[in-house]
């Protein structure tokens, strides 16, 4: 509807696609580091200590793939508009950037499961 380029769709859904993953593991993790299971009304979660920090690492995980994604999309849309840029392929502009969204992404879901499983194997014993 909006009449954007493919690579940017594409580059959107795949993006969005990732950090998915990304934020469900990390307010997974942090949930479950966290646990409070007495809570008077549901509105209390987002405002515990571990909805913020929910939120904070949230907050940051989609900053950081923000940023590392901007130069590209900015390179690429300067070359659309017909302000120059990059004459590279578009796929070697937007490969390095989208690598290293799923690099931080798979290091965002591993580190915060495996610190959720530490924590609830140390509250089990």
């Amino acid at each position: 509807m909006l009449g954007v380029p493919n690579w940017m769709m594409i580059l959107s859904l795949v993006t969005i696609f990732l950090m998915t993953f990304g934020i469900t593991a990390i307010c997974v993790g942090v949930g479950a580091i966290y646990p409070k299971f007495t809570y008077d009304h549901v509105a209390e979660i987002p405002t515990s200590f571990g909805g913020a920090i929910c939120m904070i690492f949230s907050i940051g995980f989609i900053g950081l793939i923000v940023m590392i994604e901007a130069w590209p999309v900015y390179l690429l849309t300067s070359r659309s508009l017909g302000a120059g840029g990059s004459h590279t392929s578009i796929q070697w502009v937007i490969a390095p950037s989208l690598v290293t969204a799923i690099a931080l992404t798979v290091a965002a879901v591993v580190v915060s499961i495996r610190k959720a499983l530490k924590s609830l194997e140390a509250m089990r014993a």
